[in-house]
């Protein structure tokens, strides 16, 4: 099976969109890692003694979807308006 996407580069609109469609499978790998990994990650913080207060993990839970973005070379402002 084949499908041909076609886009307008100059179009604001259709940059965007194709500027998410070639993000899709790294966009999956990292929702997959948020939701089987952040929460195993926060709770050995915790358990390690380097989380101590809810504000400290907020602080991480943003930090760690933050580095698995960057990661994957997701940048959130090129995919939305």
């Amino acid at each position: 099976m084949k499908a041909i996407l076609k886009f307008d580069l100059t179009d604001a609109d259709d940059a965007m969109e194709f500027r998410a469609a070639t993000k899709a499978d790294s966009m999956a790998i990292v929702l997959w890692q948020i939701t089987y990994n952040l929460r195993r990650n926060i709770e050995n913080k915790i358990d390690m003694g380097e989380i101590k207060h809810p504000q400290e993990a907020i602080n991480s839970v943003m930090e760690y979807i933050n580095d698995e973005l960057e990661s994957h070379g997701i940048i959130i402002d090129d995919l939305t308006n």
